[in-house]
């Protein structure tokens, strides 16, 4: 069995997601062969304070918060304990996910819940910004017209995180 992690935000037609959609795709044509099985896991942010860099724009380390959106979209966040979890459960009963897609999120909540909540955990005030879905688009796209890729990839997780949680429709 082949595990692998996916996107699921629409991201048709992103750059920044076409390694892991041909990947995906080259995994079920295999399967479709008979040659392999696979669990394509689908997670929320990877969303853990301890990470070496900011996460959804929020530096834990340096008390600051650049916030995709206004804060109070829904966003999905997965911790690593929480992937550990799911992927567990998955290789306990491999068949009842065999050649499909599962979708995971440890918690839905808002980028402003979650600077509260790190603000009483760290005992610190966080420095707040916030930066709207329109800009961040526009630089994203202003990025991948001039060849700034970085700018382009820097500005399209956060852009997801913008718009927040989305309903998805099986492949």
């Amino acid at each position: 069995m082949v595990l692998f992690w996916i996107t699921l935000i629409d991201s048709a037609g992103e750059l920044i997601f076409q390694a892991k959609r041909d990947t995906a795709s080259y995994l079920k044509d295999l399967a479709a062969a008979g040659k392999i099985t696979y669990t394509l896991v689908a997670t929320g942010l990877f969303f853990d304070n301890d990470l070496p860099y900011p996460v959804g724009g929020i530096n834990f380390k340096e008390g600051k918060a650049s916030v995709p959106g206004t804060g109070k979209e829904l966003i999905g966040i997965t911790s690593r304990d929480d992937i550990g979890r799911y992927v567990a459960a998955i290789l306990k009963h491999p068949e009842a996910t065999e050649n499909t897609v599962v979708r995971v999120s440890g918690e839905t909540t808002t980028a402003d819940t979650l600077i509260e909540k790190y603000e009483k955990k760290l005992g610190k005030k966080f420095d707040v910004s916030y930066r709207s879905a329109e800009e961040l688009d526009r630089i994203a796209q202003e990025g991948l017209k001039s060849g700034n890729l970085g700018a382009y990839f820097s500005n399209r997780i956060p852009l997801f995180m913008a718009t927040g949680v989305r309903s998805f429709t099986s492949d």
